[in-house]
């Protein structure tokens, strides 16, 4: 006897709710933290400065995680991080970077999704970010690609080189020669 599929008496599906954006998902600023004496993340070792950018929501938008903006030093800068009572020292040969990164990943590969890194284009040993500019969040289309990686930040060098970049174009654009 074959089988034939057949839907449960008294099932009916029922869509997702669109989980609303928490109110983290609207914070725009530089978070606060001392890399020498306050608890921290030890991924932050090597930051020169660390951005909250709003929230990411998993791909159907049931739940949602905050999204974490760090610069890092580059060039052989050596910083010394007494994190969880052990001192390491952080160095990187390459330029400094941007990079994009969240810890409560919401699911679905969302922290994999959103987290992204940029190499600063000049051997400049540190860049700061000095300001965020990122566009209104918007769950009404899914489909809409996060707003924090459609973000404008603005940076300046160790030496005092300021400029921006560009998130969704992934271009770096100078103030100055």
């Amino acid at each position: 006897m074959e089988a034939q599929p057949q839907a449960p008496i008294g099932a009916t599906p029922v869509a997702a709710t669109l989980l609303p954006p928490p109110d983290y998902a609207r914070v725009v600023e530089e978070s606060k933290y001392n890399p020498y004496n306050d608890a921290w993340p030890f991924q932050w070792i090597g930051a020169t400065s660390v951005w909250e950018i709003g929230a990411i929501p998993n791909n159907d938008y049931t739940a949602w995680g905050p999204l974490y903006l760090v610069a890092y030093q580059g060039n052989g800068v050596h910083s010394a991080d007494a994190y969880g009572g052990n001192t390491d020292v952080a160095t990187s040969d390459q330029n400094p970077t941007l990079a994009t990164m969240t810890f409560d990943d919401p699911g679905d590969g969302a922290s994999v999704k959103y987290s992204k890194k940029w190499v600063f284009p000049e051997s400049a040993g540190e860049i700061y970010i000095t300001g965020a500019s990122i566009p209104n969040l918007d769950v009404t289309d899914p489909l809409t690609p996060f707003p924090g990686l459609r973000g404008v930040i603005s940076f300046k060098t160790r030496d005092g080189q300021t400029g921006q970049f560009d998130l969704a174009k992934e271009i770096w654009s100078f103030d100055s020669p």
